[in-house]
């Protein structure tokens, strides 16, 4: 079973959902609660976090501001645990309480890719990035999503320019990225590889080029004939404009 690893969000996260100053004694039972949860995820203690985050939401009033992050958080435990599916709909209920909460929809997103749902996966992580811009992480996770949707069911032009656009806008923003991990540069030149060959591929592969096995990430699987593969997923609308992931194309091309 795919293991999701998450950080808890840090207690500072609270008054960005204008918590209010006075709360009652139910909430304040709650509030107490989430604490220990929190202390709970940071220590390692996750099946401890569970306990003590459901019985925070159970405890909260209605319309308490700390109920989306107590659910955000509960989700970040299963996840921990290996309880993917707990953890989905842990984050889909905060999602619920705090549609505006970017980083459930992140999370949200990369439970649904490690599942290998990628259509549910990218209208979350694209919601992600436009809620918040600078939210790095969502370009993490949709070149890594679009990279195993490539992976299992073969590229087209449209699918290696957008995961090429998103691995270059966080090289861009994280100078540390390429030390962490170095073989984001030998991706890159496989893509740059692809879209070449998409010129000089036979009708059967329907427009589409597959490629091999290449230790990135780990779960990346061996070249399959497009004959054994089912149809990929449909791509989302991409907000962004096709000529900034061609330029961010010839950016990276020139790395």
């Amino acid at each position: 079973m795919k293991k999701l690893i998450f950080i808890a969000l840090a207690a500072t996260l609270v008054p960005v959902l204008a918590v209010p100053r006075v709360l009652a004694a139910e909430s304040k039972d709650a509030e107490a609660l989430y604490q220990q949860g929190l202390s709970e995820i940071q220590e390692g203690r996750f099946e401890e976090a569970v306990v003590s985050l459901e019985k925070s939401i159970s405890s909260g009033a209605q319309g308490d501001a700390r109920l989306p992050l107590a659910r955000l958080n509960l989700g970040i435990a299963y996840a921990d645990l290996g309880r993917n599916d707990k953890a989905i709909e842990a984050f889909k209920a905060a999602i619920a309480d705090a549609p505006d909460l970017a980083i459930a929809h992140l999370y949200l997103g990369t439970a649904y890719r490690l599942k290998d749902d990628y259509g549910a996966a990218l209208p979350e992580l694209l919601e992600a990035l436009k809620l918040d811009p600078s939210l790095n992480r969502a370009h993490d996770e949709l070149w890594q999503t679009y990279g195993s949707i490539g992976t299992r069911f073969g590229y087209d032009h449209e699918l290696i320019l957008r995961q090429v656009y998103h691995m270059e806008m966080i090289l861009e923003k994280e100078p540390e990225y390429l030390k962490m991990f170095p073989a984001i540069q030998k991706e890159l030149d496989i893509l740059f590889g692809l879209d070449k060959r998409l010129g000089e591929i036979s009708a059967p592969t329907k427009g589409r080029v597959f490629r091999k096995t290449v230790e990135v990430r780990p779960g990346t699987t061996a070249e399959k004939t497009a004959a054994e593969l089912p149809p990929a997923p449909p791509l989302p609308a991409d907000p962004v404009p096709p000529a900034e992931k061609a330029a961010a194309f010839e950016k990276a091309k020139a790395r």
